[in-house]
């Protein structure tokens, strides 16, 4: 991915032999972009129209739970559950609570 400032980003992520898996890291891969683009309106942005969770990262204090949340979101896009997906590797704080925010801010 180049910027318009014309600097180049390369995502890099281990191929589990699971395509759910797979879409969640590079989806978490991804958000570290936006992230170190400055660019996590996007990301809120799909959240809240695709799918009704409304998340305000500058509240967040720890990039990777930010970037576990892009990771949910993927899979949320794909019509997967996000809990069921991930039982299957471990995980570790961060997917915890980026589980909880995504859960406690959706919208009723």
């Amino acid at each position: 991915m180049t910027t318009p400032h014309g600097t180049e980003y390369h995502i890099f992520y281990i191929d589990h032999r699971h395509e759910p898996t797979n879409l969640f890291m590079r989806a978490h891969e991804e958000t570290h972009v936006l992230y170190e683009l400055g660019r996590l309106d996007i990301l809120a942005d799909r959240l809240l129209a695709g799918q009704g969770v409304r998340i305000s990262f500058d509240e967040i204090d720890e990039e990777e739970v930010i970037a576990e949340l892009g990771g949910i979101y993927a899979l949320g896009r794909a019509g997967l559950r996000p809990g069921s997906i991930m039982r299957r590797h471990k995980t570790g704080r961060y997917f915890g609570r980026a589980m909880r925010l995504y859960e406690q801010s959706r919208l009723q």
